[in-house]
Order: structure tokens, then C-alpha cells, then sequence
């Protein structure tokens, strides 16, 4: 009997999943479709390896995962949160009709065993296909570790506050600049949720600052800034004194430094500083 169920389901278990992954490569599509690596970079901890596999639909993606791919694409949380749950707990199997008055006796399989079972041959099938992913495909090149932070809330400050990166203006990341030179770095973000900015600033992760870093302000103002808005910050850098590669980063904080988006990727700001 395991025999002819586990194929059954597995085949079902993956038509769910890549149905899953279609929905999600959708909801990307509406969001402008955006890179992976620029998806990656509006997450602190995913990497684009695997946002993509998520799209991909070969295996079912974690919540977390999801949430950061639904989150920088501009979905409703809750709304996938369900859809997630449903496609990994599996369709509910009907109970079994119950037999005709007089009808003889026959072995029946439970409502929570077949979806024990079900459940069983999913995790077979993902481990499955894992080891075969693993076996026919080369490695993907490892996306660059953010900075280490503090996780210290699973969301915004304020529901609804959403900050999206658009463009590095100038000086984009492995741009050189000589020693001790003094110039402006220029990122453009948006107000991509619902909530106004106002009194936010830009603020120094790295403090106290390295002797032979590169040199900023502590904070920058950020500005007013209402929902769908976008606002250049700029940040005045003095090169160090000798060559190096210099990585500053920079989260959104308000008056008091608490972080508006505690789990978000910083802004940040990389040079090769050359000997002049």
C-alpha cells in the first residue's frame, strides 16, 4: 500500500510546491521584477542563491525565506503566511464514506494517517531531490555576508514603514578613490511604505570609527519624506591615509538611534582607496 501512495503523493507534493513558486515569481513580476541580487540586498539574511530557488519551485521554501522574498516585493505578510502554511501542511484528505448497513468489514486508512503519510513522502521527496540538486548542479557563487546586527524585532519599527534602495548615484561599490581624498557619496531611496518620514536620520554602524577608516558624520538627516517619494542622501567622506578598501554602513534611526528597520540590509558605501 506505501508502494502505490508515496509516488502518488510526491508527484502532488511537487505540483503543489511549483505552484507555490509560480505564484511567488508573479508576485515578483508585479513588483517590477527586480533582480535577485537587488532583492538580496533589501534582505539582511537571505542570500539571491535562495530567493531564486524559491522561484524555482524545486523544493519548498522556509517561512523566513518567503517572508523576505514576499516582504521586498511588496506583498501582504499575512496573506502569504497563509497561503505558506496551507501549501506546506498539505491538502486535508477527505474522511473515508462509511460502509452500507450489512456491508462486510474492510481496512480502512484514517483521515490522519494518510496525511501523516502524505506528509512523510513530502519530506522524502524534498530530501529526494535535494541530494539530486546537489549531485547535477555546480556551486553558486556565495552572495557577500552582510554586516552583522542585532536582531532585535521581526519587523519595522512602525507597521506599514517600508525602505527601499533605488540606485547608488555616484561612487558605486569598487569605485576608487585616492588617500586622503574628500568627496560626496549620493544614494537615492524610497518611501515604499505607508508611514511619512520625518526627524529620521542616517546613522554610522562602525563606532567608534578605526583609525585609518574612511572618515563620515556619525548621522545625516534624512528629510521629510511622504509614502511613494523618493530622497537623495548625501554623506561626506574623507578618504583615508593610506590605500585599503574602505566599507562604511548606515541604518535609518530616529532621534534616540533606534533602528526603523532592525532586520533590513544597511545602506553602505565601498571604495578601493589608491596610493595618490
Amino acid at each position: 500500500m506505501a508502494d502505490e501512495v508515496v509516488p502518488g503523493a510526491c508527484r502532488e507534493r511537487q505540483e503543489v510546491i511549483a505552484q507555490f513558486a509560480a505564484e511567488l515569481r508573479e508576485l515578483r513580476a508585479g513588483a517590477g521584477d527586480p533582480s535577485f541580487r537587488k532583492m538580496a540586498e533589501a534582505s539582511d539574511f537571505v542570500s539571491r542563491t535562495t530567493l531564486h530557488e524559491a522561484a524555482q519551485g524545486s523544493r519548498m521554501p522556509s517561512w523566513e525565506t518567503t517572508r523576505e522574498f514576499v516582504r521586498v516585493c511588496g506583498g501582504d505578510e499575512a496573506e502569504w503566511k497563509a497561503r505558506w502554511q496551507r501549501v506546506k501542511d498539505g491538502p486535508e484528505a477527505d474522511e473515508p464514506p462509511a460502509p452500507e448497513p450489512g456491508a462486510p468489514a474492510r481496512r480502512t486508512w484514517s483521515t490522519r494517517g494518510v496525511v501523516l503519510l502524505a506528509s512523510v513522502a513530502g519530506l522524502l521527496c524534498a530530501a529526494l531531490t535535494a541530494v539530486v540538486l546537489v549531485a547535477i548542479r555546480p556551486s553558486a557563487p556565495s552572495a557577500p555576508s552582510a554586516p552583522e546586527q542585532q536582531q532585535d524585532s521581526p519587523g519595522p519599527l512602525i507597521p506599514g514603514d517600508v525602505s527601499r534602495f533605488v540606485v547608488d548615484v555616484n561612487y558605486p561599490d569598487g569605485s576608487t578613490v585616492r588617500t586622503g581624498e574628500k568627496f560626496t557619496k549620493v544614494w537615492e531611496i524610497e518611501n515604499a511604505g505607508t508611514a511619512a518620514w520625518h526627524d529620521r536620520y542616517l546613522q554610522r554602524r562602525e563606532l567608534p570609527v578605526d583609525p585609518g577608516d574612511c572618515v563620515t558624520p556619525e548621522r545625516t538627516p534624512v528629510g521629510d519624506v511622504l509614502p511613494n517619494e523618493r530622497v537623495k542622501i548625501m554623506i561626506q567622506v574623507t578618504a583615508p591615509p593610506q590605500p585599503k578598501q574602505c566599507t562604511v554602513s548606515f541604518k535609518m534611526v530616529d532621534g534616540s538611534g533606534k533602528s526603523f528597520f532592525p532586520t533590513a540590509r544597511p545602506v553602505y558605501l565601498s571604495v578601493n582607496v589608491a596610493g595618490a
